[in-house]
């Protein structure tokens, strides 16, 4: 079935797999079936409507609503909603179901949805675990990070985005399980390394990229195995040395210099075509360990999915993005979620049968529901 994006215009396909997906989800209420029906936004659309939710980096200070003690959080002064101190949100000082109201069939169920959010409080930032971590979001088990986000189980760690089990990482994107790294870019299992980009167990290197199992390389693109080399070429330890103690102390004049020599080699080496890894009819990039995966981005450990984006673990799922750590199953257009048959939530994590619903946590059978807790049942 071809499409026509009702944002853009653009065409988009709905494949017979797509609609047995949709058919698949579809929720049951008092033994009636609700049908999904196709999207009507074509999945760039839909990945930015998801997005739109998701202020990582721009931090405000706010008031909290309950204490009035100033916090930190993603919420502008300007903006309608309102906010919490992170202890105080988690606390027992204030009750949801207080905002509590009847569905009203005779308004529109999102015109009522979003009074509701605007009614009740929200949790100036969105982290767990984080220990002299103040200026981090969307961040889980943190130690002494700074400007830190999307990310988790990190220590020391500086100006950087979607970095997990790392230490001592600076100025880094997309990294896994590194430290004492510096300006890395998509790569795992790395020490001591610098301006490097889709690496995966290298140390001690400056300005390599897909590069996997090296140490002690420069200006190497597209190396396995290999040490002491130089523009992909052996030089043994001794030249080796003499080249790096030539560069030190780097200048940002050398640093430009050497970005702009590896660039030039890029193009003389060829490269993979994405980057794809023990994994079986998959396609899209940064994807490991997973199986029947389409158009999705930077997953691990999935199974029959399709546009996902940053989500570990997922399973039967579409149109979800950042799932991180434990994943999402049979998800339809989620956002900073964990759960089981959910759709349409932000924020929401450990949920089961939950719908159109944000900061809600560990509820079962809630739609339409902001900042529950543990609860069943619950409209509105």
């Amino acid at each position: 079935m071809l499409k026509q994006c009702s944002l853009t215009g653009h065409p988009f396909e709905v494949s017979a797999e797509d609609l047995a997906f949709y058919e698949r989800i579809s929720p049951t209420f008092d033994g009636q079936r609700f049908l999904i029906p196709p999207p009507t936004l074509s999945p760039e659309s839909r990945l930015q409507r998801r997005m739109a939710f998701r202020n990582e980096r721009h931090l405000y200070r706010r008031q909290s609503e309950l204490s009035g003690k100033e916090v930190i959080c993603g919420f502008a002064p300007e903006s309608p909603y309102k906010v919490l101190g992170f202890e105080e949100w988690w606390g027992d000082d204030w009750d949801p179901f207080e905002f509590g109201r009847t569905y009203n069939p005779r308004r529109p169920f999102f015109e009522q949805f979003q009074q509701l959010c605007l009614d009740v409080p929200h949790l100036p930032l969105n982290k767990r675990e984080a220990e002299n971590s103040v200026y981090t979001n969307f961040a889980l088990h943190m130690k002494d990070c700074y400007l830190v986000f999307g990310a988790s189980h990190c220590e020391s760690c500086l100006y950087s985005r979607t970095v997990h089990h790392c230490r001592d990482v600076l100025d880094s994107l997309s990294m896994v399980r590194s430290e004492y790294c510096y300006e890395g870019i998509a790569s795992e299992n790395c020490y001591n390394c610098m301006f490097f980009k889709d690496c995966r167990n290298c140390r001690d290197s400056l300005f390599i990229e897909e590069c996997n199992s090296c140490s002690n390389c420069i200006l190497c693109i597209g190396l396995n195995q290999q040490q002491y080399c130089i523009r992909n070429e052996f030089v043994g330890k001794e030249r080796f040395e003499q080249f790096k103690r030539e560069l030190f102390p780097l200048t940002w004049e050398k640093v430009a210099d050497l970005k702009n020599q590896l660039k030039e080699a890029t193009v003389q080496v060829p490269h993979r075509e994405s980057q794809i890894h023990k994994s079986e009819n998959c396609n899209g990039d940064m994807i490991l360990e997973s199986k029947n995966c389409h158009y999705c981005f930077d997953i691990t450990e999935c199974e029959d999915c399709k546009y996902l984006y940053w989500s570990p673990k997922g399973k039967n799922s579409y149109d979800c993005c950042f799932n991180s750590p434990d994943g999402v199953e049979l998800c339809y257009e989620v956002c900073s979620c964990l759960g089981v048959r959910c759709m349409g939530l932000f924020l929401a994590w450990n949920n089961v049968d939950t719908f159109y619903s944000m900061e809600c946590h560990g509820n079962q059978n809630v739609l339409g529901c902001v900042g529950l807790r543990k609860k069943e049942y619950c409209i509105l």
